[in-house]
This record gives C-alpha cells, sequence and structure tokens, in this order.
C-alpha cells in the first residue's frame, strides 16, 4: 500500500496517508515535478499513461509523484526518475509552490509541489506501464502549445509554467542566460533588468538590518535602535513575501521608460525598488483587507507573522520608498514633482481599493456600471504601473506629453493585468497564487460579474447576486456561479474589452516615441500583460 507525507502550508509534516485516500479527502501531502533539459535548453515532457489514475493521456513534466514516508525529497526524485524514465542524473530543487485542483473522477490533486531539475543528454527509456509517448521541446514552443491546446497538458504544468520561466532565467551560468531565456520575446522582456533590480532592492531594504541602516532611514536614534526587532518585525517579513517570486515587471517598466524617451536606465537603477516596494505593500494589505488565504502559492503574510506585523510591514512599503527620492541626486523640481507624482498614486490606489471594498461589502446589492470598474481598476491596479511609467519617463528626460502618455499607457497595462487576473481566478486550468474562486467568495464586482448581472436572465442574475453576497467557500456554490458566469460569455466579453482597451493605448505611444528597442520592450508588455497565464 503506497503511502504519501502529509503536510501544512509550511511543509510541515503532520502524518501519512494511503494515496489514493488522501486524493479522494484532498488532502495536503508533499510531491515533486521533474524538470529535465537538455543541452539545448529543451524541456522533457512525457505523456502519462491513460490508465493513470488522473489526468491519463495528457502531457506532463519529465516526471511527477511522491516522496515515501522517511524518504528524501531528492531521493525519491531520482528513484521514481528512474523508474519511469530509465534513467538518472543530477538533480536540485527550484522552487516549491501548492496547487489544488478537482478531477472529473472525484479525486483531488492537493499539492505541495517541489520543483526539481537537472540536465540529460542522453535518449530515456520510460516503463510503458507509466509513460506512452515522450518528446523535446523549447520552452518557447511549450508555451505556445499550452495557450493554444490546455486540454492536452497536465494542470500543474500549467500553473507552475511561468514560475519555472522566471526561475531558470534567475540560475547562474550558461544556460540561464541562453537556451532558458530565450522562451519569447516577451520573457525576455520581462527579466532583461531582473538582476539589477534585484540587487537594488537588496542593497536598499537588506534581509539583515543595522543600526547603520536605520540611521540612514529615518536619522540618529536619540537613545538606540533595536535592530534585531527591525529584522524579525520588518525585514524578515517583507523577504518572506518578497522571495516568493513576482515578475518584477513595474521596476522594469520604469526603467524601459526612461530609456525610452531618451535617458539612461543605469543611471536611476537604484530608484528602481520603489514601485516593487510599494506593490508589494500593497499586496500584503490587500490580502488583509480580503481575508485572503494564500499568495504566490503560500500563505499569507499575516497568517505567517501575525496582522499586526504584516500590516505594519505594508505601510512601511508606502513610505519608505520616498526615502530614495529624498536621498537622490536630482533637482529640487525633479525631486518635488517625483514626491508628487508617488503621493497622487498612493491615493488613487486607496480610493481604488476603498471602491472595490464597499462595493462587494457594504453595498452587497449594487451592481457597478463598465465604466465604474474600470475607474476602480485605474485607481487600484493602475496607479503602481502608472507611477513607475511617469517616474521613469520623468527621470529620462521626457517631456510633459511623454510623461503623461506613458503613464497612460501603463495605467491601461495595469487594468488589462486586472481583467486577466479576473479570467484567471475563475479557471480552474489556470488559477495559481491566490485560492480559485476566491473573487467569488469574496463577493467582487469584477468585469465578469458586472456582465453577467446586465446581461443574464433575471433568475440567473439574481442567483448570482446571492452568491456573492454569501461570502461563501462552498466550492458547490463556487461552481454554480461561474457556471452562470460562463453562459453568458463574459470571459470572452471581457478579453474583448482588454484587448481594445491594449490597442488604443499602445497607438498613442507609437506615434509619440522614436524607434528603439525599449520602445518594442513596452509593446511587448502590452502582449504580456494581455497573454499572461499565471
Amino acid at each position: 500500500m503506497e503511502q504519501v507525507v502529509l503536510v501544512d502550508r509550511n511543509d510541515r509534516e503532520v502524518g501519512v496517508e494511503e494515496k489514493l485516500e488522501a486524493h479522494r479527502q484532498g488532502k495536503l501531502h508533499r510531491c515533486f515535478s521533474i524538470f529535465i533539459f537538455n543541452e539545448q535548453g529543451k524541456l522533457l515532457l512525457q505523456r502519462r499513461n491513460k490508465q493513470k489514475y488522473h489526468s491519463g493521456g495528457l502531457w506532463a513534466n519529465t516526471c511527477c509523484s511522491h516522496p515515501r514516508p522517511g524518504e528524501d525529497l531528492l531521493a525519491g526524485a531520482h528513484r521514481r526518475l528512474i523508474e519511469e524514465m530509465g534513467f538518472d542524473c543530477e538533480l536540485k530543487e527550484l522552487f516549491s509552490f501548492i496547487y489544488k485542483a478537482k478531477f472529473d473522477n472525484g479525486l483531488t490533486e492537493h499539492e505541495y509541489d517541489h520543483v526539481v531539475t537537472g540536465t540529460y543528454t542522453g535518449r530515456p527509456s520510460p516503463n510503458p506501464e507509466e509513460v506512452e509517448d515522450w518528446k523535446w521541446m523549447t520552452l518557447g514552443e511549450l508555451s505556445k502549445e499550452i495557450k493554444e491546446n490546455p486540454d492536452k497538458y497536465v494542470y500543474w504544468l500549467k500553473v507552475s509554467f511561468d514560475e519555472l520561466l522566471m526561475r531558470l532565467n534567475e540560475m547562474k551560468g550558461a544556460q540561464a542566460g541562453g537556451a532558458y531565456s530565450r522562451a519569447s520575446a516577451a520573457d525576455f522582456f520581462a527579466y532583461k533588468y531582473r538582476d539589477h533590480i534585484e540587487r537594488t532592492i537588496k542593497e536598499f531594504l537588506p534581509e539583515e538590518l543595522t543600526q547603520q541602516w536605520a540611521e540612514k532611514a529615518v536619522g540618529k536614534a536619540r537613545w538606540q535602535y533595536d535592530a534585531i526587532s527591525l529584522t524579525k518585525a520588518l525585514s524578515e517579513p517583507v523577504w518572506d513575501f518578497m522571495n516568493r517570486g513576482g515578475k518584477r515587471w513595474r521596476p522594469v517598466l520604469m526603467l524601459a521608460c526612461c530609456e525610452a524617451v531618451g535617458g539612461d536606465p543605469a543611471k536611476v537603477m537604484h530608484l528602481s525598488a520603489i514601485p516593487e516596494l510599494i506593490h508589494n505593500g500593497t499586496l500584503i494589505i490587500d490580502d488583509i483587507e480580503d481575508s485572503s488565504d494564500l499568495r504566490r502559492g503560500k500563505p499569507v503574510l499575516h497568517k505567517i507573522f501575525g496582522i499586526d506585523i504584516a500590516v505594519n510591514a505594508g505601510n512601511a512599503l508606502y513610505i519608505l520608498p520616498l526615502t530614495l527620492i529624498r536621498d537622490a541626486q536630482l533637482p529640487d523640481a525633479a525631486k518635488a514633482q517625483a514626491f508628487d507624482m508617488i503621493i497622487t498614486e498612493l491615493l488613487k490606489c486607496h480610493f481604488g481599493q476603498a471602491t472595490d471594498i464597499y462595493w462587494h461589502t457594504g453595498r452587497s446589492d449594487y451592481i457597478p456600471t463598465v465604466q465604474q470598474y474600470l475607474q476602480m481598476c485605474a485607481n487600484k491596479t493602475g496607479s503602481v504601473a502608472r507611477m513607475a511609467a511617469k517616474l521613469g519617463a520623468l527621470l529620462g528626460g521626457g517631456s510633459e506629453k511623454q510623461i503623461e502618455v506613458l503613464g497612460r499607457f501603463a495605467e491601461t497595462a495595469g487594468i488589462v493585468f486586472q481583467i486577466q487576473d479576473d479570467i484567471l481566478n475563475i479557471s480552474t486550468s489556470q488559477s495559481i497564487g491566490k485560492e480559485f474562486g476566491d473573487d467569488i467568495k469574496e463577493g467582487k464586482r469584477t468585469l465578469l460579474v458586472i456582465n453577467t448581472l446586465n446581461m443574464a436572465p433575471r433568475k440567473d442574475s439574481e442567483r448570482l447576486l446571492e452568491i456573492l453576497k454569501m461570502h461563501t467557500s462552498d466550492e458547490k456554490l463556487i461552481a454554480e456561479a461561474i457556471a452562470i458566469i460562463n453562459k453568458q460569455d463574459s470571459v470572452a466579453n471581457a478579453r474583448k474589452i482588454a484587448a481594445e482597451m491594449a490597442e488604443q493605448s499602445w497607438r498613442d505611444v507609437e506615434e509619440l516615441l522614436p524607434e528603439s528597442e525599449a520602445k518594442q520592450q513596452l509593446k511587448q508588455l502590452s502582449g504580456l500583460m494581455l497573454n499572461r497565464s499565471v
């Protein structure tokens, strides 16, 4: 009888369970997913045997399984790689995430998945009882395939794919800068400045804080700062959150806008931490306000460190980046304009959040208009992106018109990002990071919901509104609400609105900026937001 290791959301062992029973009850347990690449950067995929207990006949990564009770994770990965694919190689854990997916046969995958990678140049010899077929694919080819034929691929591959790309680009060595990073133009754009940005953020906010750091931030102490407390209650929770990943596209956007108007990104690299830290502060606070459980596949910060520390850390990330402008070698007029941009966008962000909260709590019967929804998104989701673009254009010496148009373009990118987020949250094959159906649970008035409430027959719209007002975690009710939304083609309608907005905003930028690599990178951002899969 095969057993799996049950774990909590911090991957601490809490027991063992028979494998099929764990999947019947949807108990969280430990697993691993192996991704093997060859020297050309191609990924080895397998098609699962149709007789597998779930996901039979679908294409998956190289190998997936569970470590046995008492078995080291990598030892289990080596064992299973030999059993399934008939070879072994050096393996290394890259990252981990949590996912939950229900299947038509009544089983539930609720996995704490450890992603393991390795390199192998030979020919696999798979076990036909486990594997029907195999092939090598570039990451660019696989990305295109997943978008065009998602039903041919297993759930866990789809939800981990973007994170895999990000982590591979972080790896040191020739392959990390070569075959992996060539997955697609959009992937290259997303991480072009990533290493510089990461170093900049860690230099500004180190993982271990000192007396000297505190004095630089707020001045000399009258008595003495407690650097250990600052580290434990500020830096440690922030880096617990930041180290979970994130595309860092907002600081990339800032640097690209700087370059697009003729500036030198290297000269303002140290300021790129501003939008990323503020953005993460908004996420920490948003999770508290929404009573969320997961963020980026792990427990929300306040569930780990407590509400008091999480609130304080999130609020600190709104204010701390202002010291970068304070200490920058900029003309006084530029400093004043930068301060005004940041403060205005922070206020708009809070206006947007206030509107969103009141819609799904205080005014439970209210149906916003599409225009009101778009303005809410412009304030809530578009504010930090708009800040990043305008700040980059300002620091690059752009004209007032360039600053305004790039800010509007970034605002649109933020709105499109939010619309895609709404779609992904009700897509069983793509939801990641937050729990599937969280927007239904929270009663959110998304563009999908607004379209449905306005277009559906009265019986359906009243039922959807009733479920939203429940703030329910019942999976059957959430599924019922999603079914009502899908009946009205609300996803297709939302995608159409997003596409039209992205196209118009890019036309405005295209007419204003001279041709450059940075301009093309901005164009890629528009497509990246529109076509993102996680």
